[in-house]
């Protein structure tokens, strides 16, 4: 879906035609932002996440955890296309930041409920805290950055 396209009339339309419409990788789109992601669940849309987005620390990966934050995220998978990427590390980030019921909706249950074409369960927002992990990661990189800024 475009970004800068309302697609609220075409996703109501493919509702009302018993079509649920998934949006994937919203976090990819040129322009998007966490309002139209909210207006397209609004309108009936699933959300699906890339989970290699969330770990990252660009536009995309800040867009990933503000749908998160917000609750607009249903699902979120890996963008593997057969080769070696899994959720591994996104499922370890997700224990970091969020809770057991929220990983399960996110990884698990709701796409269940998809393919099985019952209706996907609401996920609390996910407000993302800064764990351990990106704690050191910040500590870390941060030392190098600053220690290579005083070579120059």
């Amino acid at each position: 879906v475009p970004p800068l396209m309302c697609p609220m009339p075409y996703t109501f339309r493919l509702r009302t035609s018993g079509i649920l419409p998934v949006l994937a990788h919203p976090e990819r789109y040129v322009g998007c932002t966490v309002e139209q992601v909210g207006e397209w669940r609004q309108s009936g849309a699933t959300i699906q996440l890339d989970g290699a987005a969330l770990l990252g620390h660009h536009r995309m990966s800040e867009l990933a955890r503000a749908i998160l934050a917000r609750g607009y995220a249903d699902i979120i998978a890996s963008d593997t296309h057969g080769d070696s990427r899994s959720l591994i590390a996104v499922r370890d980030w997700l224990v970091e930041v969020g809770t057991a019921e929220q990983i399960d909706l996110l990884t698990n249950e709701n796409a269940r409920r998809l393919l099985a074409d019952e209706p996907l369960r609401a996920v609390p927002p996910l407000v993302v805290r800064q764990g351990m992990l990106d704690r050191l990661r910040r500590l870390v990189l941060g030392r190098a950055r600053s220690a290579g800024s005083t070579r120059q």
